[in-house]
């Protein structure tokens, strides 16, 4: 085996998920460092090279080759490890995860083989008012590894894309707390009081006793099903009613169908236009420009590519659409019928344009609060993207079935 030659097939990269490729051959060498732009080196020596991994611009692994300190006998080990730890299929597992949701989870929600949505037992904490962050248990069934580490890589990847995905479907916030340690000043609120010193306490959410991995769903024998709303109610609705639960849109099973149908490619690009989504309600008590931003962000996510048009022999600028007119028509095309007039879609795209060159911040975002038409205005609009994103969102995974290749299911 030379240097040069290349190992990618060798090593059965094409059959692997790229990340887990890389935590096995990280772990089996021990050392890697970056000394090209797009190369890493890998040895069990500081600063050796043994394995070179060769990346595009977009960070994808397209090459695999030995380097001049490869022992004999290291590429059969690490193809072993490989065939055992990655291509093996092990036992199905249950994992749990805690997501937070404005209202109390008092049902289930069961798609399929896939995932659950279940109340946590009684004894976790709750909010002891009625608008808070209520949690619920998401399950789901990944494949283990023999490798805890490539098992633990698959649950959080599992976790986050079904959180990003609900995000999508479901007409309030949800969301976890995340791997980041983040620290706030805190105060105790309990029995009308407030407990003095303010506390700086880390970001977190646990009780004694919470059983994270199972063998199956938990049973929902008594449990009654979560309530599930006709699509075009659940999504015009506004606010939180003090006596709603966790609830569902009626179409959500055909929804999320239609997403595990999806090559990996369009599933990528629906998730990351829920990540801006989920993002824009996450700062929104932050900054509500910020929240602006992501919310077209989201829009422009699932965008295609803009289409170059002729140039002007005169003036040499391309003629064709420009960003405001590709949004306005992307919008128009997965909310027809002017539901949302075209001088509005117009009219937002250049407040976003506004905000993100840093030309401008909306009312709120100056720290004085004032009752003007302008400062209530800008709070309509927010509130009337965010609900012309969560239709395009819907609509997009409604039609994009139409463009999907092969169908899948589930996570690996």
């Amino acid at each position: 085996m030379t240097a040069a030659e290349n190992l990618f097939q060798l090593l059965r990269c094409s059959e692997l998920d790229q990340t887990e490729f890389e935590q096995v051959v990280i772990s089996y060498y021990g050392h890697g460092y970056h000394p090209q732009p797009q190369e890493i080196h890998h040895a069990r020596t500081h600063r050796g090279c043994a394995l070179r991994t060769l990346y595009d611009e977009d960070g994808k692994l397209i090459n695999v080759l030995g380097g001049p300190d490869l022992a004999t006998g290291e590429l059969e080990e690490l193809r072993r490890k490989i065939e055992a730890e990655l291509l093996t299929q092990g036992a199905t597992k249950v994992r749990r995860s805690v997501l937070f949701f404005p209202a109390p989870t008092v049902g289930y929600f069961r798609y399929r083989d896939v995932f659950q949505i279940v109340p946590v037992p009684p004894e976790a904490p709750r909010p002891t008012f009625l608008l808070g962050d209520h949690p619920l248990f998401l399950e789901f069934k990944v494949h283990s590894s023999s490798n805890f580490m490539i098992t633990g890589l698959r649950y959080r990847r599992a976790a986050r894309e079904l959180e990003l995905l609900l995000s999508s479907l479901l007409n309030l916030r949800i969301w976890s707390i995340g791997p980041e340690t983040r620290h706030h000043w805190s105060i105790d609120i309990s029995e009308d009081a407030i407990a003095r010193p303010s506390k700086f306490l880390q970001e977190g959410y646990s009780w004694s006793g919470p059983v994270l991995e199972l063998d199956d769903f938990s049973s929902t024998e008594h449990v009654a099903a979560v309530q599930q709303v006709d699509p075009h109610e659940y999504y015009s609705s506004r606010g939180i009613s003090i006596d709603r639960n966790f609830d569902v849109p009626s179409d959500i099973e055909q929804q999320l169908d239609k997403f595990f149908s999806l090559p990996i490619e369009r599933r990528e690009k629906f998730l990351r236009a829920s990540y801006w989504f989920q993002h824009a309600h996450k700062v929104f008590h932050y900054s509500k420009s910020a929240s602006f931003i992501a919310l077209v962000s989201a829009i422009e996510a699932l965008m295609p590519p803009p289409k170059a048009g002729r140039q002007c022999p005169h003036c040499k600028q391309v003629l064709g659409s420009g960003p405001t007119k590709q949004f306005v028509d992307f919008v128009e095309a997965f909310i027809p019928g002017g539901a949302v007039p075209e001088a509005q879609r117009k009219r937002f795209y250049r407040v976003r344009s506004a905000l993100s060159h840093g030309g401008k911040l909306l009312s709120a975002d100056h720290g004085v609060w004032g009752f003007t038409p302008k400062e209530l205005g800008e709070g309509y609009d927010r509130q009337a993207m965010a609900q012309i994103v969560q239709l395009v969102l819907h609509n997009w995974l409604a039609t994009a079935i139409r463009l999907s290749g092969e169908a899948t299911s589930g996570f690996s």
